[in-house]
């Protein structure tokens, strides 16, 4: 069983700041930024990637693949 679920959030910030925080998929996964949670890249692209985020929430894996796109503005 599975959710689909779309979001999309405007981040009023310069794009180096963003693609900082949010992008550096692996920052996140070399320097182990999110102990809990395992990252799998599935695909990059120049402006985004889609990957898998996994965690153990109360016993029960949970798996969820990502979409990240970062526009041009």
């Amino acid at each position: 069983r599975f959710a689909e679920v779309t979001h999309r959030e405007w981040i009023a910030a310069p794009m180096q700041t963003v693609r900082a925080q949010f992008a550096d998929l692996d920052h996140h996964i070399g320097c182990n930024v999110h102990p809990k949670l395992h990252f799998e890249v599935l695909e990059r692209r120049a402006r985004g990637a889609r990957f898998t985020q996994e965690v153990r929430l109360l016993g029960i894996r949970q798996r969820d693949v990502f979409e990240r796109s970062i526009e041009p503005d």
